[in-house]
């Protein structure tokens, strides 16, 4: 029997002192400052999040008020005190934050259509350094109605392991913030907007209409990431490759080579390896803008889609292993002039890749309670996955066929170009209009939208099926000297 639950227990206590003086009219003195007092236990079985974290704020500024704008200036004191109770083995994420600031801002009515806001903030972030933050915006009264507000700035959030994705698995396996290895958040932003107001019934009805376009480029964005055992496994490789150079001479490395220079190879290596490299920044791009639409359908289809990923990457790990070594061995036939071979050899590699999709279909099936009980998913985010999964069992013969084809027996004669403009069209023209289309302007069910997303495979199939039937990939492409 499987039994979950998730408790939490949080307090909260907080106290706040104002103190304002006016020694003038035109002028005034204000003290702000606040003491909070946190913590939060989450309990899920076999594991427990206890913390308690103090954090304060105080902040004095003077304010000095002219015919035509105000002038504010002050400083800002920030600090945080997190605590976290031992469990197990894990290591503690304690930590201490201290952010001194200052600043000054200007409100200045430059004529009756135009009011001018501009400011300067200047943080000192304790491990991370100093943070400088201009701002300006301008309102524009364009008419009795209509107000246009335009502005920019710069922001910053400093590390740490409160964050929604760190929320979302309840702080399991989140390592302490490393100071050497994190840097702060760094936003830069600009904004327009346009707001039309109007009454009606004397007054008595008050309609308003506002139109708000922004844009905001993060820099070291504070991302929740797993060990990158990827990186270990690729430096693993790479040593093997050398043991096996170098023992069994399968392969002459010389390393004076890579020195040597070829125009016409060169342009050869261009010609054939630039539309490869296109193809794979679109596709790989294409997917990242899936999980854009998926993030926005809410965390649970996050959560099921972290999953999924796993199950489909296992699924097609062994096709994309097809698709490399199919490659290199229709090259190396083509380039012995083995023409007549070539076509049963591509039609015996498109039946292998066939197979090995069903059997990476079959293979997500046969695991799907492990995917489902992997990770600690609410109930919402466990139906999502059970659909994704059955999705996916189908979705991987189409990828398996496709990247076999396309990267694999295209490649092979030499015939990239065609691989990315097809991927090209198919993930920008159709599928990723088509998901940002379901899911924001219909406003369609998550499922409905990740059913239409994963028909990006099955609409090129044709396509690709045509070409292949064509022959027109096939190519020797090599150079005697």
């Amino acid at each position: 029997e499987h039994c979950y639950f998730e408790r939490k227990k949080t307090q909260r206590h907080s106290a706040q002192l104002v103190v304002k003086h006016r020694p003038t009219d035109d002028r005034a003195w204000n003290l702000k400052s606040s003491l909070t007092y946190f913590t939060r236990e989450i309990s899920i079985p076999d594991y427990t999040f206890d913390g308690t974290q103090v954090s304060s704020f105080t902040e004095l500024n003077h304010v000095r008020t002219l015919d035509s704008s105000e002038w504010v200036g002050g400083l800002n004191l920030w600090t945080e005190h997190f605590e976290e109770q031992p469990q197990a083995d894990f290591p503690l994420r304690d930590y201490n934050q201290l952010t001194l600031g200052a600043f000054v801002q200007n409100d200045w009515t430059v004529c009756p259509w135009l009011n001018l806001e501009t400011g300067l903030r200047a943080d000192y972030v304790h491990h991370y350094g100093w943070a400088i933050l201009p701002r300006v915006s301008a309102l524009f009264r364009l008419t009795d109605n209509l107000t246009s507000r335009v502005g920019g700035g710069m922001g910053y959030k400093a590390p740490t392991i409160f964050t929604e994705d760190s929320e979302r698995i309840q702080f399991q396996g989140v390592m302490p913030i490393s100071d050497s290895a994190n840097k702060l958040e760094r936003s830069y932003g600009a904004n327009a907007d346009f707001n039309y107001t109007t009454t009606f019934a004397d007054d008595r009805l008050r309609f308003s209409l506002n139109q708000l376009f922004f844009y905001t480029y993060l820099s070291h964005p504070l991302l929740l990431e797993a060990v990158d055992e990827a990186t270990i496994a690729r430096f693993i490789e790479l040593g093997l490759c050398i043991v096996d150079t170098l023992r069994f001479k399968t392969l002459r490395f010389r390393p004076i080579t890579i020195f040597q220079h070829n125009k016409l190879l060169f342009t050869d290596f261009m010609k054939y390896s630039l539309p490869a490299f296109g193809n794979e920044v679109a596709w790989g791009v294409a997917f990242s803008m899936y999980s854009v639409i998926m993030g926005h359908l809410g965390s649970d289809m996050v959560a099921a889609n972290a999953v999924v990923v796993v199950a489909r990457n296992l699924g097609t790990v062994l096709c994309f292993g097809i698709a490399n070594s199919g490659a290199i061995l229709l090259g190396k036939s083509i380039g012995a002039g083995h023409m007549n071979l070539v076509k049963a050899d591509a039609s015996r590699f498109c039946k292998v890749t066939f197979f090995s999709g069903v059997a990476g279909g079959i293979l997500i099936f046969l695991l799907r309670p492990v995917f489902m009980n992997m990770s600690d998913l609410s109930t919402v985010s466990q139906g999502y996955l059970n659909i994704m999964l059955f999705i996916n069992m189908y979705y991987v013969i189409g990828q398996a066929m496709n990247s076999s084809v396309i990267s694999g027996i295209f490649r092979a004669g030499g015939d990239s170009k065609w691989g990315f403009i097809c991927d090209f069209i198919d993930m920008w023209i159709y599928a990723v209009p088509l998901g940002f289309l379901s899911a924001f302007v219909l406003k369609l069910p998550p499922m409905w939208v990740y059913f239409l997303i994963c028909t990006d495979e099955f609409v090129k199939l044709p396509f690709v099926y045509h070409h292949y039937k064509s022959y027109k990939w096939l190519k020797n492409i090599t150079r005697e000297f």
